[in-house]
């Protein structure tokens, strides 16, 4: 059973602090926040992405490729048509390659 009935807290609005606006800081505040006036940010420091290896982004495509073109291969071959197999060979490729 759930329970919903919970105390609530609500808070007043003048409890609340003000947020400050980008006005409010000086000169020497921006130069602080941007890392001095003689570091020139480059986003690498900051931006904590570190792009995965490369085998991560190959293994899931490539399984995707094999699992549709054995898909394709097995309707086609229903159908006994090799211009049906040609098709689902290039869709197969294409389909994960511009992926």
């Amino acid at each position: 059973m759930t329970i919903l009935d919970d105390d609530r807290v609500e808070a007043d609005v003048d409890d609340v602090a003000p947020l400050a606006s980008t006005d409010a800081l000086t000169a020497s505040d921006r130069s602080r926040d941007a890392g001095g006036p003689d570091v020139a940010r480059t986003g690498t420091e900051t931006d904590g992405f570190v792009p995965p290896p490369i085998n991560e982004i190959i293994r899931p495509v490539l399984a995707a490729a094999l699992a549709t073109t054995a898909a394709g291969l097995l309707i086609a071959g229903i159908f006994d048509s090799w211009s049906a197999r040609l098709i689902a060979l290039v869709g197969s490729v294409a389909g994960p390659a511009w992926a």
